[in-house]
């Protein structure tokens, strides 16, 4: 915070300046113990810990994920340069609505989605028209998948590792 406040107070230009310099301060000390305090989202702690992707990697979509309205709090994760094969995360507040989400996800988008294979906990789709795959699972709470891979074996691949980082610790839980 202290190197920002030189250009705060110079860009500003007025006697208010120094005040608002210091009310600043006070704010990213603040701002930084609730940094502290504050617990990561697991979904974004498994994306950047446990699958090691660099923060320019990961994203967060509030709502219409999917363009599926009821799909909300879902964060993202590039696995190519281009960022279009992405993997997803999401956690819901039961173990029951994270199975009902994620087969709802596949339901929803039947006109574009083909249903390749259904196994216990996962589902493997292959996109109509881009002819890219699509997988959705669910783990525990959590509710996740890999998108727009052209390759299935490349996907399944990723689909292990991510569940593999979802997989939760004896120690930790969900």
């Amino acid at each position: 915070a202290e190197e920002v406040m030189p250009a705060v107070n110079s860009a500003i230009g007025s006697q208010e300046a120094a005040s608002l310099g210091e009310q600043t301060r006070t704010i990213f000390r603040s701002l930084g113990r609730s940094l502290d305090q504050a617990r990561l989202p697991l979904s974004f702690d498994v994306l950047s810990s446990g699958l090691g992707l660099d923060f320019a990697r990961i994203g967060y979509s509030s709502k219409n994920v999917f363009q599926l309205d009821f799909a909300r709090d879902f964060w993202f994760g590039g696995l190519d340069e281009s960022g279009d094969v992405r993997c997803f995360i999401h956690e819901e507040e039961s173990a029951q609505s994270a199975e009902a989400l994620a087969k709802r996800i596949v339901q929803e988008q039947g006109e574009e989605l083909e249903l390749i294979d259904s196994q216990p906990g996962w589902m493997l789709c292959r996109h109509r028209f881009l002819k890219t795959w699509f997988s959705v699972g669910y783990l525990e709470l959590m509710v996740y998948g890999v998108e727009n891979h052209a390759d299935r074996s490349a996907l399944e691949a990723a689909m292990v590792r991510l569940e593999d980082a979802l997989a939760p610790s004896e120690e930790e839980g969900y």
